[in-house]
């Protein structure tokens, strides 16, 4: 039985539901929606764009008093919609006394309720009339908190003299509803240009306040609920005997990442304008390894940091994001790379110290006066920054940090050269030529065999790993004690991570009891430290 055949025979509320269930589930555009936008950017991208979503069915203006019915329903009371601005949820057949139709673009600016723009579902909602009064034509933005009023009929929101400002759970789903009519209505539509800028001129269609809808879209990214509206609209839904399908979709829904790749790529480069420049659509709408965590080539490197430094995440290649270089009695010099403009997207970068760096709480943050100097020189599109310390005259380790904040949510990932860029050929001087196998005689170490380095068998210690950068400072894991930290000027004193002591590393001892030393203890085995 048709959807339509069912609704006029067992009423509206009962279609709805329906209507509901069969479109829950799979929200994600066709697999080649976007094909033809991939790796562009800015000017390039949004031509494309709007190529992609125009020509869309016009449903007409009075579609959308039946429309919200299935597009704003309460997904807990199929027979009510929920209002933006305010969240009530009401009777969704009492229009136009308990709703209207919102216009997030005002008519005013070029969505003429009889034109197309004014129809496209997209940017139209239900709204108690009062608080679409209150909010007239008025440019989103923050209320200024001095003169800000609380919306009648509608908590959270706030007006002032010359913005409204939405609750938060709607503040992302008005940016997205206005960055799309910027994109999809321009000069060619017929209907004028709409333009987002900072000031708003209702005589040539431009509405504010771009900078803020961008901040608004990073902070509340699509739910649920906008995500299935977005895919209802475009692919069409039952209701009372009729089909409403426009037949577009919103690309700032379906991915975020466009928003910053279409305006602010020219300025920066945003996370959003990283992603979509890296990964594929089909990548994206998967969500495997592209999130800051994630690590999609599997190079020991997180988005996150490769996004730092501006690297490719699929390339396999794990670079060194900090690098260091020593010069005795003078000092040590810190380099990585960041992105330019980087406090725009809310990333910090912090460098740190440790004397145990395989002890997490050892590690301290590097304040700006411990730097002798620090020089900043641009490079496009990232800055190398490097920083001078004084020589601190004993074995020290250094390491990135790099976070991500967006509202109240941070992620945070760390370079450390040691744990990530360690060597997995010998970093010794005496490294063997590859297959074969031969005892040799470190000056400090005593008699290894490194063809298997890491992992490295020494003659008198059995199997211990390294972990290092420089040949002559070392932490390793003896495969008896555990972490031992040891360096040609300490050696054979070697400190032992967990006993928090120093040890003398007795080389003529026999396995697997082997003798040990300390001034507080004197000699014993190793079962007893």
């Amino acid at each position: 039985m048709r959807i339509n055949q069912f609704c006029r025979i067992t009423g509206a509320a009962a279609c709805l539901l329906v209507a509901q269930n069969l479109a829950i589930g799979e929200y994600e555009p066709p697999d080649d929606y976007y094909l033809t936008a991939e790796n562009l950017l800015g000017e390039q991208l949004s031509i494309r764009l709007h190529d992609i979503i125009d020509n869309h069915k016009n449903l007409g203006y009075d579609a959308m008093r039946i429309a919200p019915r299935v597009l704003d329903v309460d997904p807990n009371d199929e027979t009510k919609i929920i209002l933006i601005y305010s969240g009530a949820s009401i009777t969704g057949t009492r229009f136009p006394s308990d709703w209207n139709r919102e216009h997030s673009w005002p008519q005013s600016y070029g969505a003429d309720s009889s034109l197309k723009p004014g129809a496209d579902f997209h940017h139209l909602f239900p709204a108690n009339p009062t608080v679409n009064s209150t909010g007239s034509n008025l440019p989103f933005d923050w209320s200024n908190p001095n003169e800000a009023e609380d919306v009648r009929n509608a908590p959270g929101s706030t007006v002032d003299s010359n913005s409204f400002e939405p609750r938060d759970e709607d503040k992302g789903k008005v940016a997205r509803a206005m960055l799309y009519m910027d994109l999809r209505y321009e000069s060619s539509d017929g209907y004028g240009d709409f333009v987002l800028g900072e000031t708003a001129n209702s005589s040539s269609k431009r509405m504010a306040k771009l900078s803020v809808l961008l901040e608004w879209h990073r902070l509340f990214p699509p739910d649920e609920r906008e995500l299935r509206r977005n895919h209802l609209i475009h692919n069409g839904f039952d209701f009372g005997g009729f089909t409403y399908k426009q037949g577009n979709r919103n690309p700032f829904v379906d991915f975020p990442d466009l928003a910053d790749a279409i305006f602010t790529s020219e300025d920066r480069i945003a996370w959003g304008t990283w992603r979509w420049s890296h990964f594929s659509p089909e990548e994206l709408t998967e969500g495997e390894g592209t999130g800051e965590s994630g690590d999609f080539d599997e190079d020991l490197l997180v988005n996150l940091l490769e996004y730092s430094a501006n690297l490719d995440p699929t390339d396999g290649i794990a670079e060194a994001l900090l690098t260091q270089f020593r010069f005795p009695g003078f000092g040590i010099q810190l380099r990585y790379s960041r992105q330019k403009a980087h406090e725009l997207d809310g990333v910090a970068y912090v460098l740190e110290s440790s004397l145990t760096p395989l002890r997490e709480e050892t590690w301290v943050e590097l304040m700006e006066g411990d730097f002798n100097s620090v020089v900043v020189s641009d490079t496009d599109p990232t800055e190398l920054v490097t920083s001078t310390l004084a020589d601190p005259g004993i074995p020290v380790w250094f390491r990135l940090k790099v976070s991500r904040t967006v509202g109240e949510e941070t992620e945070a990932a760390v370079f450390d050269p040691v744990t990530t860029t360690n060597p997995s050929e010998s970093i010794f001087i005496y490294q063997n030529t590859i297959g074969e196998t031969s005892w040799k005689e470190s000056a400090w170490m005593g008699f290894l065999v490194d063809n298997d380095y890491p992992w490295v068998f020494h003659l008198e210690h059995s199997w211990i790993y390294m972990e290092a950068t420089r040949d002559d400072v070392v932490w390793y894991l003896d495969s008896a004690i555990g972490w031992i930290f040891t360096s040609a000027d300490y050696y054979p004193y070697l400190y032992h991570l967990s006993s928090e002591q120093w040890l003398y590393y007795q080389l003529s001892s026999s396995l697997p009891d082997r003798w040990f030393y300390t001034n507080q203890r004197g000699w014993f085995l190793e079962s007893e430290i």
